[in-house]
């Protein structure tokens, strides 16, 4: 018996094929007005079904990728416009697709070779301002079909899409923007495309709206930031200038006071205030000012271990040494000029460069001895150096126990030398040279245990010497002590320092301008992650006997620098940060900026 088989398409038309089918063919049709601004895609239904449609659309892409787009069926023909996210000269294959009751049909598959469509444009949006959680609608032309392929953001930040069409996109605020401020930029990722709307969305939550005053000084201003909405703010606010951190901020109904960071340069920074994620910016910004200006740096080798001292309108660096480690030292005189702000050679010394010396100004001369080196061990000689002439006249010898890195100072025409970093030295003896019969006389003991030597501070105001005992660990809380020279063992307390825990300390800085101490001081301290600094600077109104923190020194980490005042300045300089290495670097400080 021979069998045979009848084909037919099942995509074919009705007319070449009349018979009445009894099942649902679905048949993709050629594309229609392929153009610029896009492609028709159509397709049609034949035969009999009772099932449920419940979806027709096309499916269509590249290689690379493929978008499902519904669109409306209607008489059993349904077709769909792109008009965009297609790409010129790209060729993409489409095939129509029908979901009946619980299966998906699909049609043939054609390709089309794509001219292009017009680039989606935003014209408005509504409405131009709100809070998180209100819906915006965004009017436009040519936007994608997919919503897979439409983003909106609002300052970066991904609003949620409530619908789209290729006219119309409708979002909701997103809500990790409830803290942000003001204007923010609305964008649109159409496809491809990124769009910018010309007018920004303003959300209506909080605002920094004041900043005042507008300037400051580090470490000193109080900046009062006044918004809408503070007070509903939680308490874990946090406040910055540029990258600067404020660290004392209270909040006063709908102001928030934050106080300039200790540690900041001299410019303009913006104001913002970071509430959790979130950080809200002020559209304005703040001038800062410190009082703490670099002037010209020092123009030799870097050294440390010299001896600055102002004499008259000028200042005098003695000697010194490439690093805290070297014992090889300059024998070089530099002169500074508090005028010109420059410097020059001098002269030198005629007898031993050494560290760990002495100096002090009586009357315009320089007075300059002991120390030690480690070729030619304690020095005992003592010297006076007449700057006008640029000469040395050698003095009697020091009649006491050796003395390396004391405590020196002058007042009421005599000198004075207390305590020694070594301990066989005489750690809390005070010396007193009198220039005019060229002789020293031990006036007693200072009555602090240890005693001291150059990581405490000494200085003199209105006929007194005071001591700050830093160096001591064994004498926390650390305590600011004074004496008069002819009551030497008769130690006056005064003030607490307010510096932190117990520490190994580095060598203040230290200087008095009219009736206030400047002191500060770095502490190096062992916590459970490892060693860790801190930095602070303090006045105390030597008067009232009031602490006030105010701006750090701008360097880092100090073992050794030179410090002193004049003409209401304060004077730093040839630090050593590590004590390895040195700067040249000379910073003046001034109190009257404001």
């Amino acid at each position: 018996m021979n069998a045979i088989l009848i084909c037919f398409n099942g995509c074919s038309s009705e007319v070449e094929f009349p018979l009445k089918k009894d099942y649902l063919v679905l048949e993709t049709l050629p594309y229609e007005a392929l153009d610029k601004r896009g492609v028709t895609l159509n397709a049609k239904l034949v035969g009999e079904h009772t099932g449920n449609i419940s979806e027709v659309g096309f499916i269509w892409g590249d290689v690379e990728t493929s978008f499902k787009y519904p669109t409306i069926l209607e008489k059993n023909a349904f077709s769909l416009r792109l008009e965009s996210d297609l790409s010129n000269g790209k060729d993409y294959g489409y095939q129509a697709y029908v979901k009946i009751d619980s299966l998906l049909l699909l049609g043939n598959r054609l390709i089309f070779s794509s001219l292009g469509t017009i680039d989606p444009t935003i014209g408005d949006f509504y409405p131009k301002s709100g809070f998180v959680g209100d819906t915006v609608t965004i009017h436009g032309n040519y936007f994608s079909l997919n919503r897979e392929r439409i983003e909106v953001t609002l300052n970066d930040y991904v609003c949620q899409i409530v619908s789209a069409d290729v006219k119309h996109i409708s979002v909701i605020v997103p809500y990790n923007i409830v803290y942000h401020s003001g204007q923010l930029p609305l964008k649109v990722q159409s496809g491809n495309t990124q769009i910018m709307a010309k007018e920004s969305f303003l959300i209506e939550g909080f605002q920094i709206t004041e900043v005042n005053p507008d300037h400051g000084i580090v470490g000193e201003t109080l900046i009062d930031i006044s918004g809408i909405t503070i007070e509903t703010m939680p308490n874990s606010i946090e406040v910055y200038f540029g990258n600067h951190k404020a660290e004392e901020v209270t909040r006063i109904g709908n102001t928030i006071r934050a106080r300039l960071p200790y540690q900041m340069s001299s410019g303009s920074y913006q104001v913002s205030v970071k509430l959790d994620s979130t950080q809200v910016i002020s559209n304005s910004t703040i001038e800062v000012l410190s009082r703490w200006q670099k002037i010209n740096d020092f123009p030799s080798d870097g050294r440390v271990l010299g001896n600055l001292i102002p004499v008259g309108n000028v200042a005098y660096y003695l000697f010194g040494s490439t690093s805290l480690n070297s014992d090889i030292y300059f024998n070089e005189i530099w002169r500074y000029s508090f005028d010109s702000d420059e410097w020059a050679l001098q002269g030198n010394f005629p007898g031993q460069a050494r560290g760990g010396a002495i100096t002090f100004n009586i009357n315009g001369i320089i007075y300059y001895g002991l120390g030690v080196t480690g070729a030619n061990g304690f020095f005992n000689d003592f010297w006076k150096y007449n700057p006008a002439v640029n000469q040395w006249t050698r003095l009697k010898n020091f009649t006491g126990p050796p003395k390396v890195k004391s405590q020196f100072l002058s007042m009421s025409g005599n000198g004075y030398v207390i305590g020694s970093s070594y301990y066989d030295g005489g750690i809390k003896e005070i010396w007193r040279y009198d220039p005019a019969l060229d002789q020293w006389d031990m006036l007693g003991e200072i009555g602090i245990a240890n005693g001291i030597n150059n990581q405490d501070a000494t200085f003199t105001y209105k006929g007194e010497i005071y001591v700050v005992d830093i160096s001591n660990p064994k004498s926390r809380p650390v305590k600011v002590f004074k004496f008069s020279p002819g009551t030497p063992s008769i130690f006056e307390e005064i003030a607490t320092l307010p510096f932190g825990p117990p520490a190994i300390q580095t060598m203040p800085i230290v200087f008095v301008l009219n009736n206030k101490l400047y002191l500060e001081n770095t502490s190096r301290f062992q916590t459970k992650t490892g060693w860790q600094t801190e930095t602070q600077m303090f006045t105390l109104n030597l008067e009232s006997i009031e602490w006030a923190r105010i701006e750090n020194f701008p360097e880092a980490l100090s073992a050794y620098q030179n410090s002193f005042s004049y003409n209401n300045y304060g004077y730093v300089g040839f630090i050593s940060p590590t004590g390895a290495d040195v700067t040249k670097k000379i910073w003046r400080y001034d109190a009257t900026i404001q």
